[in-house]
């Protein structure tokens, strides 16, 4: 089962990602880049 989700992830290489507007429709707030949310969350991982 492993090998098969390696396969799957690799055959995506290269492939651009698809973009949705599902976020910004659940939320009614568009989603943010992943580095901003670590930025405003980087407290809750320190000890």
């Amino acid at each position: 089962m492993l090998q098969a989700l390696l396969k799957s992830f690799a055959a995506t290489v290269g492939t651009p990602p698809e973009i949705t507007g599902t976020v910004g429709e659940i939320t009614g707030r568009p989603a943010r880049p992943f580095a901003v949310w670590a930025e405003d969350h980087a407290d809750d991982f320190k000890g």
